[in-house]
């Protein structure tokens, strides 16, 4: 078979495109940092990295909602905070208000100060997280408790709903207390203090007494419930973050280029690319006239 010009100008054409296309690999993949820039390219580990990349997305996801939550328990831990002072701070009011030294005026100046602990109590209660209030149960977008215009009574204006969020594969946690079962007692319970100082009614309140330390207890207990939970929270949070970036890590690998593996390439192939091009110059320069028109 004879070799003609036409054909050896055709074959170094052919190599110099595809001695272009992989400096234009190399060129790409220096430049972004990346070992292939579609699948097509390593289909294999393109599959690998949109798994991991699924992965990342699920962890990113999960690590939201436990921020969230993580907010709205830290919340609660605040009003629980707030509400252990002001009910101790009751306690105290009615200890005082036991003492037979003390006037029926200086027992009214008691009770005062406890309505107005009342009053604190229910903004309290009522605090929210990003517009949403707390211990509402179901009920986020309703003010959970109110205070008729007499100061008479406190009402609970939510429900009994439990919320759950998933914070992790397979691990889900309670997030609120409902205020009725958490604080109905507190409110009974400084309501009637308050009512029993402000009428100079000594003789109730050792029971009022009674009454606020089991309120307390109660309150307490939730909040212990409420830590415990946060702390699973944290806990989450410092796996996910873990698993975040051991999730990058194996991105990493199957992702990013050997950049001095890849220079190296890029080098070399700029040096065939040059020399392709010099060789087909010389084979394109060698034709005539009669070569050309075939």
């Amino acid at each position: 078979m004879r070799i003609t010009n036409t054909m050896m100008t055709d074959s170094a054409i052919r190599y110099m495109n595809e001695s272009k296309e992989r400096l234009v690999e190399y060129q790409e993949m220096v430049s972004s940092g990346k070992a292939f820039q579609k699948m097509s390219d390593d289909p294999s580990r393109a599959a690998a990295a949109m798994g991991l990349r699924s992965s990342l997305n699920t962890n990113e996801a999960y690590t939201n909602t436990a921020e969230n939550v993580s907010d709205w328990m830290s919340a609660n831990e605040t009003a629980f905070s707030s509400i252990v002072d002001l009910m101790t701070r009751a306690r105290n009011l009615v200890l005082q208000g036991q003492s037979d030294t003390l006037s029926a005026k200086e027992r009214t100046a008691l009770g005062t100060e406890l309505a107005s602990i009342v009053h604190n109590a229910v903004d309290v209660v009522n605090s929210s997280v990003n517009g949403r209030f707390l211990f509402g149960g179901y009920q986020t977008g309703k003010v959970p408790f109110t205070m008729d215009p007499a100061g008479t009574a406190v009402t609970y204006n939510g429900d009994n709903g439990v919320m759950t969020q998933e914070i992790g594969p397979g691990q889900s946690i309670l997030i609120n207390f409902p205020g009725n079962s958490t604080f109905a007692e507190m409110f009974n319970a400084m309501i009637k203090a308050r009512d029993d100082l402000l009428n100079n009614n000594s003789a109730n309140l050792e029971t009022r007494l009674s009454e606020l330390a089991s309120a307390t207890a109660t309150v307490t207990t939730i909040r212990t419930t409420n830590s415990t939970r946060l702390n699973q929270v944290t806990t989450g949070l410092d796996s996910l973050e873990k698993a975040k970036i051991e999730i990058k890590s194996l991105l990493s690998k199957k992702e990013d280029a050997n950049l001095a593996e890849a220079i190296s390439y890029l080098s070399n192939q700029e040096s065939v690319y040059q020399t392709v091009l010099e060789v087909s110059q010389r084979a394109i320069s060698s034709m005539n006239l009669f070569d050309v028109i075939g």
